[in-house]
């Protein structure tokens, strides 16, 4: 995980890579399939009614051989359904502009899929080919919503990404194998606010209005190309390789451009006598603002205004070699160089022993 090929060992350092031979004889598959209904699960206890929460989880696995003994391939797919709420127990105004507690249970829905699917060809003896799509799409309901949080200031969420790796495996010599891999990456975040109105604060008794999420729409595009040579020499293992990876992000964050009123609570005139002051709360001081009442202002008001889309782009490329010198069978040292550039920001002077 420490070695010069990876830039930020140990977290983003290790790959472990089995090759098997190609070409199975028979399909092999299995179907899964797990529940958790809600008759059997406890209720929130924090609800005021019941909240039928369940989880169901299903799918499917299956591989065999295309070609015997020269392709094959696996594919897998699973759906998952979580049923779940979020309890909002809040304390807002009537119609006549009096407190009254509420307590409701929102539906918090989750629905996610993740699909995969590989296939391998061995082209000739000294080359191998190997192809993998992977993707998911997780769907959320109601996001944000509970507690103080009522359920028009939520949003629904949907985040996906998809993965096409490519990986070609040629073998110049026993001693010599070189291995070329290929990847492109999508990934989206898509965030849909129930509400464009304005954000309603109202300190120690609810969350209303719009989110300030805003209609986020993030999209991250990535391309990484890496090329290897191994090479091995008696007790010595030696690397060599260039990697480089360009991204592409397209960040359209609409943060609070609806704004948002936050009312705190603070210091006001009595009603009965304009001329004394006296300690209201933040409901009280929404109420008065609902009603045109003296001391009925919000404590602040905040908006963000200007571009919300945020374009950048950066492409980094490493070059490096290393060396894994067994001493003695219970002994190694592994010595590395690693040499890395980037645009934005520019940077060049980055070499560095691993």
């Amino acid at each position: 995980m420490f070695s010069a090929e990876y830039d930020r060992p140990p977290y983003q350092g290790g790959r472990v890579e089995i090759l098997t031979k190609l070409g199975r004889d028979s399909l092999h598959g299995a179907l899964f399939f797990t529940d958790s209904e809600s008759g059997l699960n406890a209720t929130d206890p924090f609800a005021l009614s019941a909240t039928p929460a369940g989880k169901r989880r299903y799918g499917f696995e299956l591989g065999g051989p295309i070609r015997r003994q020269k392709s094959d391939f696996f594919l897998a797919l699973e759906r998952r359904n979580i049923d779940e709420f979020n309890v909002v127990n809040a304390v807002v105004l009537d119609s006549q502009g009096d407190e009254t507690p509420l307590s409701e249970n929102v539906a918090a829905p989750q629905r996610l899929w993740i699909g995969n699917v590989r296939t391998d060809w061995q082209l000739n003896a000294r080359n191998m080919l190997a192809a993998t799509y992977s993707a998911n799409v997780n769907d959320s309901g109601n996001v944000g919503s509970g507690g103080l949080v009522l359920p028009e200031a939520g949003y629904s969420s949907t985040v996906s990404e998809q993965d096409l790796r490519l990986t070609d495996i040629f073998t110049l010599s026993p001693t010599l194998p070189h291995q070329t891999r290929i990847g492109f990456t999508w990934k989206n975040t898509t965030d849909v606010p129930h509400s464009s109105a304005p954000s309603l604060q109202v300190a120690g008794a609810f969350v209303g209005g719009g989110a300030t999420a805003g209609g986020l729409r993030n999209r991250e595009r990535g391309l990484e190309v890496d090329d290897d040579v191994m090479w091995s020499h008696r007790k010595h293992a030696f690397k060599f390789g260039v990697a480089s990876l360009g991204i592409l992000v397209h960040d359209f964050d609409p943060d609070t451009f609806n704004g948002a009123f936050v009312f705190g609570g603070g210091l006001a005139p009595v009603l009965a006598d304009n001329s004394q002051q006296t300690a209201i709360s933040g409901l009280e001081q929404y109420r008065r603002t609902l009603l045109s009442l003296p001391g009925g202002v919000p404590t602040t008001y905040n908006v963000t205004q200007g571009a919300p889309l945020v374009p950048f782009a950066q492409w980094h490329v490493s070059l490096f070699a290393q060396d894994q010198w067994n001493l003695r069978p219970n002994l190694s040292l592994a010595l590395g160089l690693r040499y890395a550039l980037q645009t934005s920001p520019a940077s060049f002077g980055n070499l560095e022993p691993a």
